[in-house]
């Protein structure tokens, strides 16, 4: 089990790295397209200019960290747990199903699609 958490640990790591570089060569390319050299006073006056600009690109790489993050974990921790746990499991004496009857009423797909889609720390 250790083995699927750093995994999920040196996935994370690398994601971080990537976005970083990605970041930097971003903010070259800005440069680069905004006349070469740029102070630490002309990057405040623009900062200050187009606040909104920047708030949206950091909260738009943030959400796609967070849904990377989440892919990385969904498909080595949670898969990874769950094969393990099916193949670690023995089921006995089938024989005593055959008189199972459900009882109830059926959730309907809307409903348990959208409570399993929101799946919120675990609630």
């Amino acid at each position: 089990m250790m083995g699927l958490y750093w995994a999920v640990i040196g996935w994370i790591v690398l994601l971080l790295i990537v976005d970083g570089i990605l970041v930097l060569v971003a903010g070259y390319a800005a440069l680069q397209f905004g006349g070469g050299e740029i102070s630490n006073r002309d990057m405040l006056v623009l900062l200050r200019q187009h606040p909104y600009l920047f708030l949206g690109a950091n909260l738009g790489n943030y959400l796609v960290l967070a849904l990377c993050a989440g892919i990385v974990v969904r498909v080595y921790l949670v898969r990874g747990v769950w094969a393990r746990v099916v193949t670690s499991v023995t089921a006995r004496d089938l024989d005593g199903a055959d008189n199972v009857r459900a009882e109830g009423t059926l959730a309907s797909a809307l409903g348990e699609g959208l409570a399993d889609g929101l799946d919120i720390a675990g609630f």
